[in-house]
């Protein structure tokens, strides 16, 4: 069983490159390269940890000076990347060529904020004044102005079944269900919808700026506000982004700290930053969250550190000493002291030798 309050957060060391910008998204490719969103422009670190400004010199002109907003992975590992200014690329990751910004028309707003791709393919594009769905194959663009009525859409995300989710800023959460012309209005928040993350079999989650965090079960349409748990307001009211991982846990960054909870076994607990200490998480507001393939979370701060934990590699696991082996199963025996060797093998001294 996971321990939740004994983890250390393995800070990205190269990170240190970048300027002191805010990182925005956070997305991993195919080849466990980390894609970050900034301020000032598009990083790429590889796994050695070696990272590459990719908005910078004159192969990615079109980039330079580009506010990052939006990042997301398509079904073939392509990256595509989305402004502050409005355009979109698409990186090719079999040759690391960046295309031209893509063309798709009208986009109803100049900044996008939030990029996902449903299971068709097709990429919905959320900006700071509505919601467009772009067919990848057709080259056609859609808009939703008459669902949104112009409203900022700070979120979106995907369900299992594959349903479209869209939090909008005025409170509205819509929902595009397959097989639907567009999407609908199911839910309306008192407060802006800041973020949202959809898990198998645990409904959607809806983060808010003011109203504090929401589950919305689809089978029934009907919300429940707060963490799942009696007694448990470890998140707080102002929800800064969420995410769902692969274990099941949710995690929320908020006001009070980077919060993880696991409705399963009722249990949650919540880190906090340290400037102190390089093992906290990176920074006081974490602004984005991903998971590789290998079961590691990226933790990205507003303020620019980055950090990764290997979601079942943490806690304390009990062994058994006797007879001179060592198993995995409990033991009764006294161990009176250990040391390890330069191999990282350990030397155990108990009573059984």
């Amino acid at each position: 069983m996971p321990d939740l309050e004994n983890v250390r957060f393995q800070p990205l060391a190269a990170v240190r490159e970048l300027p002191p910008v805010s990182v925005n998204q956070m997305v991993v490719d195919a080849k466990g390269g980390l894609w970050l969103g900034t301020d000032s422009g598009l990083w790429r670190f590889e796994k050695n940890g070696m990272g590459v400004l990719l908005s910078g010199g004159d192969r990615f002109s079109s980039l330079q000076g580009s506010q990052i907003t939006a990042l997301a992975a398509d079904s073939d590992d392509e990256i595509w990347v989305g402004t502050g200014g409005g355009k979109l690329f698409r990186f090719d990751l079999s040759d690391s060529g960046a295309s031209d910004p893509v063309d798709v028309g009208m986009l109803p707003g100049k900044k996008i904020l939030c990029l996902q791709f449903d299971l068709k393919g097709d990429l919905w594009i959320g900006t700071e004044q509505g919601l467009a769905r772009w067919g990848v194959e057709e080259g056609k663009l859609e808009r939703f102005d008459a669902e949104t009525g112009g409203s900022r859409v700070s979120a979106l995300a995907m369900s299992a079944e594959g349903e479209i989710w869209a939090g909008l800023f005025d409170g509205r959460l819509l929902v595009q269900r397959r097989g639907e012309k567009s999407p609908a209005v199911v839910w309306q928040s008192a407060a802006p919808v800041t973020s949202l993350a959809a898990g198998t079999g645990a409904g959607l989650w809806i983060g808010t700026q003011g109203a504090g965090l929401f589950r919305f079960d689809p089978a029934t349409n009907s919300v429940e506000a707060g963490t799942g748990i009696p007694g448990c307001d470890v998140a707080g009211r102002m929800i800064d982004s969420l995410y769902q991982d692969s274990i099941g846990h949710l995690w929320v960054s908020s006001h009070r700290g980077m919060a993880r909870i696991d409705t399963k076994r009722q249990r949650a607990t919540i880190y906090r930053h340290d400037p102190a200490d390089s093992g906290s998480v990176p920074g006081h507001e974490i602004s984005a969250l991903c998971e590789d393939r290998t079961g590691g979370l990226w933790l990205a701060a507003k303020e620019g550190g980055v950090s990764r934990l290997v979601l079942k590699g943490f806690g304390f696991r009990h062994v058994k000493v006797e007879g001179g082996r060592v198993s995995s199963a409990g033991g009764n025996g006294a161990v009176w002291g250990f040391s390890e060797n330069e191999d990282g093998s350990v030397w155990v001294g108990s009573d059984s030798g």
